[in-house]
């Protein structure tokens, strides 16, 4: 929950509360606060398709449409300490025009942790311009009771003050100057500070007052503390006042000297795209690859998918889920557990016509009822909240004159009853899909199944012919890999690049299509992933690149197909919250049980299950579909490399299918030995699931390529002992009971990292618990 924190009225009130932010001033540059991420919740009913709930300082939680109808200019910043700034474009032209929400790319709202708000021209108001006068933490150093006086005489100089505490521990004064606009100089900006030569920098200053107004902008997030005030209704302020002022602390602290004039407006810079060069292979990789270790002792993810023992159960519908959703049309197919197609029609009314409908005095009823619906659209106390409630009060109040509005309306004469037809299906106001997005009027009815789409889909579910010779599936097992686990998106904030496992997935394909030139691949991918994969067109024996939604029944990737040998998809499809959400409301709005809208954007994953199951289907549709395309049955000698441990029906299951770990990928060094490393790697897995309590050491340490103390914790565990962890002190005492012990043999015999024994031995000789006797060689006192 948001505060407004109000300032003491009197003046020794005033004094004692400034007194004490001084003292809270000087922790805070000692333990500074965190920042927080933005929240995404849905807004579903208006505009955008997302809230955005900025953490704009300590406890002070604002929704980006508040910010907006406070006229303040905003932009997006990334997560401390590496990213805590704004996008590269943040520039230029936007200096000049107010910025919302919609100025940033929504990846930019999801990957932000607070904003910086623009000062000066942009977040004006009523001609009064926004300015930010900060005392930094220096100043308060240096002049606490000038400081405190001069903050004193500005939040007694108007009625609602903004004061802020900065991260640093600083003060902030925020502020609207009417009709004036401080300048973006050096000498301007820097308005009191103290000329403080060093031999590196002759022109070196200690700044203690500095003025953000024209082309200037300043943070706010969590690590931020807001003292007094509200940021939505910063004080109005002459610059008479303000100057009179900050002139006396001026006075106090201010000393000039040499200067360097020159503008401070930002630069702009585009962070360069690294070149992307192939990691080094691992060790451990190139010892497995050679047969000297263990497949097993290669780090690796644990799999989220396995083979089922029935093919027929991974065709079995799981719930309610969307079997086709035309966005054209808005059209939605579904398929409920008892195999009973559902669709739904979306209806749309424009705003145009509710106008025409709310003026026309001939038709009383119909103009009441347009302008009684607009009103319930369009209240501006209650702009961005769900309207679902409002309409359906006046659809109950108007109910009596149903007759006379179906004649009324004409052309749309069956508005009333699709409406009653959806408050009908829709009993709960929450989860009701309907928006209103201005100048449309858009929700959903359930409609009698179309029998040619009925028919059409039950033909996708047929019975599954048998693949062609030569064909085969290398489906990965350790991990979905949406879009945002492919590419960098929680840690990349300049440039958006490739995650460690996506970078590893670029390599990979890249090394494998330059190996023979006569082999034929098409590569199928995200849209945003594609961007990254464009060189890959470059290559004579490189097909086809598309985007994973876009080549479903499309003329050119099926011929692409039919000349591919290799054809690689990667990752899974990738669909927006905000369109889930509206699939999940309008198959599931009717549920007794409300939806919940939160989701983990970097595993993709959402925290409602019906949700989560639509988003699967969705997937595993559009997959299907793709694989389809390939036409196995039709076609041989066809490799297909699945790069998303979805499971597909009668594909994951097939024995065609080779399950499988990119690091199999890697120790093959390639397709064509795949096959062997996979049988090699599971071979050693069934070893490993059939060793016993009885097992000898050697054969875990074999088995499981680890070293000779891990091994023993292992048959320890299988042997349902508790592995009770010795501190080091203990071991070295033990050890050293019986006699002298050079420093390599205590290492070799205590399990833990070298360098901490040795730690631990320098603490004990330090302390006078064990002797040193010579270099290298150490004793207990007691021996």
């Amino acid at each position: 929950m948001r505060t407004t924190y109000q300032m003491p009225r009197s003046y020794e009130l005033t004094m004692n509360f400034l007194k004490h932010i001084i003292q809270r001033c000087h922790q805070r540059h000692k333990k500074p606060l965190r920042q927080r991420k933005t929240r995404v919740t849905p807004a579903l009913y208006k505009g955008l398709p997302y809230h955005f709930t900025v953490n704009c300082a300590w406890r002070y939680p604002v929704r980006l449409y508040e910010l907006e109808h406070a006229d303040i200019s905003f932009m997006p910043i990334g997560r401390a300490p590496n990213h805590d700034y704004a996008p590269p474009n943040f520039g230029g032209e936007r200096f000049l025009k107010r910025q919302g929400t919609r100025d940033w790319i929504p990846r930019r709202w999801f990957a932000s942790w607070g904003i910086q708000v623009y000062t000066g021209t942009p977040s004006e108001r009523d001609s009064a311009q926004w300015h930010d006068i900060d005392f930094t933490y220096d100043a308060i150093c240096v002049a606490p009771d000038a400081v405190l006086a001069c903050i004193d005489s500005l939040i007694n100089a108007v009625g609602n003050p903004l004061l802020t505490m900065t991260k640093s521990g600083g003060l902030r004064f925020s502020c609207r100057v009417q009709d004036y606009l401080h300048p973006n100089t050096e000498e301007a900006k820097q308005y009191i500070h103290k000329h403080a030569p060093t031999a590196e920098n002759p022109y070196h200053r200690n700044v203690y007052l500095e003025i953000y107004g024209a082309e200037g902008y300043s943070c706010w997030d969590a690590r931020y503390e807001i003292l007094l005030g509200d940021l939505l209704d910063p004080p109005v302020i002459s610059k008479e006042v303000l100057f009179a002022i900050i002139n006396e602390l001026r006075a106090v602290l201010h000393e000039s000297g040499p200067t360097s004039e020159n503008s401070l407006g930002p630069t702009f810079q585009a962070t360069p795209v690294p070149p992307l060069v192939p990691a080094p292979i691992d060790e451990k990789v190139v010892a497995v690859r050679e047969g000297k270790l263990s497949p097993l002792a290669v780090k690796r993810p644990s799999p989220v998918l396995c083979k089922s023992e029935n093919r027929d159960a991974s065709r079995q519908t799981l719930g309610l889920h969307v079997i086709e959703h035309d966005q054209k049309t808005g059209w939605l197919c579904a398929v409920n557990d008892a195999g009973t197609h559902l669709q739904f029609h979306e209806i749309n009314i424009s705003k145009s016509i509710l106008d025409v409908w709310s003026v026309n005095e001939q038709q009383t009823a119909l103009r009441n009822f347009a302008r009684a619906l607009l009103y319930a659209l369009e209240n501006r106390s209650e702009l961005y909240k769900n309207p679902v409630g409002r309409v359906r009060m006046i659809m109950q109040a108007f109910e009596g004159q149903q007759e006379t509005l179906i004649q009324q309306m004409r052309e749309e004469r069956g508005l009333w009853d699709q409406l009653k037809q959806f408050f009908a299906h829709y009993p709960r106001n929450d989860d009701a899909p309907i928006i209103w997005d201005r100048d449309m009027l858009r929700f959903w009815v359930p409609s009698a199944p179309d029998a040619k789409r009925v028919h059409l889909n039950e033909a996708k579910n047929a019975e599954s012919k048998p693949w062609l010779a030569g064909n085969r599936v290398f489906q990965i097992r350790t991990g979905i890999y949406p879009m945002h686990q492919i590419l960098n998106y929680e840690n990349s904030w300049d440039v958006l690049g490739f995650s460690a496992i996506g970078k590893r997935f670029f390599d990979g394909i890249h090394a494998e299509i330059e190996k023979d030139s006569a082999v034929q691949h098409a590569v199928v991918c995200g849209e945003r992933v594609a961007e990254y994969f464009r060189n890959i067109a470059s290559y004579e024996n490189a097909r086809y690149l598309s985007h994973i939604k876009r080549a479903i029944h499309v003329e050119g990737v099926a011929n692409a197909f039919k000349l591919a040998d290799v054809i690689w998809i990667v990752g899974a499809p990738y669909w927006p919250p905000h369109l889930m959400w509206k699939q999940a409301q309008i198959l599931f709005g009717d549920d007794a049980e409300s939806l919940c809208y939160d989701v983990d954007m970097d595993s993709y994953h959402y925290k409602d299950e019906r949700i989560q199951e639509l988003c699967d289907q969705n997937i595993i549709g559009i997959l299907t579909q793709l694989i389809d395309q390939v036409e196995l049955n039709r076609l041989p000698n066809k490799t297909i490399v699945l790069l998303t441990a979805m499971p597909l029906p009668d594909i994951t299951d097939r024995p065609e299918t080779l399950l499988f770990d990119w690091e199999d990928f890697e120790v093959a060094g390639g397709l064509d030995k795949l096959p062997e490393v996979i049988a090699e790697r599971q071979r050693f897995e069934t070893e490993r699931d059939n060793l016993t309590s009885e097992s000898a050491r050697e054969k875990v340490e074999q088995v499981l390529g680890i070293s000779k103390s891990q091994a023993n914790r292992v048959l320890m565990k299988l042997r349902g002992g508790k592995i009770q962890r010795v501190s080091f002190h203990e071991q070295i005492h033990c050890l050293l009971e019986g006699g002298e012990k050079k420093t390599a043999e205590l290492i070799a015999a205590i399990k833990g990292h070298p360098g901490a024994v040795k730690n631990e031995l320098k603490r004990l000789v330090d302390s006078g618990e064990i002797v040193k006797v010579r270099r290298g060689v150490y004793a207990s006192p007691k021996v």
